[in-house]
């Protein structure tokens, strides 16, 4: 398709052709205009960033591509995104999608494209952000501005000095007890049996939801007491970054490791691998250990809905189902240290698990130092 697209002028309307017998119809427009819009359409079929309710692509929605160059860097021109993929290729990433941060970044671009400057943008956007998203983001922001200024598309980064007021925020990570545990699954079983046991898997694995969601019984082996995380579930962005039809994707670090299954969780995993032997109803083509109800990958935004009632039945603080990866990870921390704990998340090291991730849940005992009181 990209490479059919072409840009008409007919009695001074502007015109793209999409393919396929599709136009994008742009009316009396500047060509410095038209080109602009061309241009972005260009680059996001190329990136597989396309809109396909074409909403992003009217002049209105286009107005600061228009600026041109922008040497002090305050605004964004349309060429910027082109610039953007050679910074990615001259990293080794992949741009055809942009994965993982790349892709977020080139997002937060299309955002950014739609302020006045790019500091004000940044300052707007930032205050939906969490502390480390921002930090993240800025970091790569930075980077790629740099190499702007490198390659003289601009001659000054706009936000090398940009200071941005942020609150620190408290800390959110709340693990559940074991008696929690226990109660939740208990009313899993009474209100909810279908989700029962992917709640559990997630508080014994501390995998992220998406992992679980994507797993195959292929990736489960029984003898070496194994299970292989290697993808998830994700939204299909290629055509808009608001659809909602699931895909598999990587893990989110782009990581494949094998964690290990205890004697209840193997027991669990038994229980319904035979349960899947014996189903003869054939929706789940896909082999998951958790379809949904339907068959295909189960809806995260359906069992979410079922936690809340859950947790709102047993009059618990609410905390959000991420929270089961804090808890198994916090007891593996306390039980076995923080680097088992980075190493069932599959992370490097422990910093981002101690950060992040894991608090001390065990009583904490002083220390006996064997005193002789005679």
């Amino acid at each position: 398709m990209n490479n059919k697209i072409k840009l008409y002028l007919t009695k001074s309307k502007y015109r793209i052709y999409l393919g396929n017998g599709q136009y994008l119809y742009l009316g009396k427009i500047s060509e410095t205009e038209a080109r602009a819009i061309f241009s972005r359409v260009q680059s996001d079929l190329t990136l597989g960033d396309f809109d396909g309710s074409l909403r992003r692509y009217t002049p209105n929605k286009v107005s600061s591509l228009v600026t041109g160059g922008n040497k002090q860097g305050s605004e964004l021109s349309g060429d910027i995104f082109e610039h953007y993929q050679e910074w990615v290729a001259l990293k080794g990433k992949p741009i055809e999608p942009y994965k993982g941060h790349y892709q977020n970044i080139y997002l937060v671009l299309k955002k950014l494209d739609e302020f006045k400057t790019i500091e004000s943008g940044l300052k707007e956007l930032s205050k939906k952000w969490s502390n480390g998203t921002y930090r993240t983001y800025r970091t790569y922001l930075n980077q790629f501005f740099d190499y702007l200024v490198k390659i003289n598309y601009w001659d000054i980064n706009p936000i090398c000095n940009l200071k941005v007021n942020r609150k620190d925020k408290s800390d959110n990570i709340k693990p559940f007890n074991k008696s929690e545990v226990s109660q939740i699954l208990d009313k899993f079983s009474e209100l909810y049996p279908y989700y029962r046991d992917l709640c559990e898997f997630l508080f014994l694995t501390g995998v992220r939801p998406g992992e679980a969601l994507a797993l195959t019984w292929d990736k489960v082996n029984f003898a070496e007491n194994l299970i292989t995380i290697s993808h998830a579930v994700g939204r299909d962005t290629t055509d808009s970054p608001w659809a909602t039809r699931k895909i598999l994707k990587d893990t989110k670090t782009g990581v494949s490791a094998n964690i290990p299954m205890s004697s209840r969780l193997k027991v669990l995993l038994k229980n319904r691998y035979t349960e899947y032997l014996s189903d003869s109803s054939q929706n789940n083509r896909k082999n998951l250990i958790f379809p949904g109800l339907m068959g295909g990958y189960l809806s995260w935004d359906k069992f979410r809905d079922k936690w809340k009632v859950v947790l709102s039945e047993l009059n618990l603080t609410y905390r959000n189902p991420y929270q089961t990866r804090h808890t198994a990870l916090s007891y593996v921390a306390s039980s076995q240290g923080l680097l088992a704990a980075a190493k069932l998340a599959r992370h490097t090291n422990s910093v981002t698990v101690a950060k992040h991730y894991a608090r001390y849940v065990n009583d904490v005992v002083l220390p006996d130092y064997s005193i002789n009181t005679s």
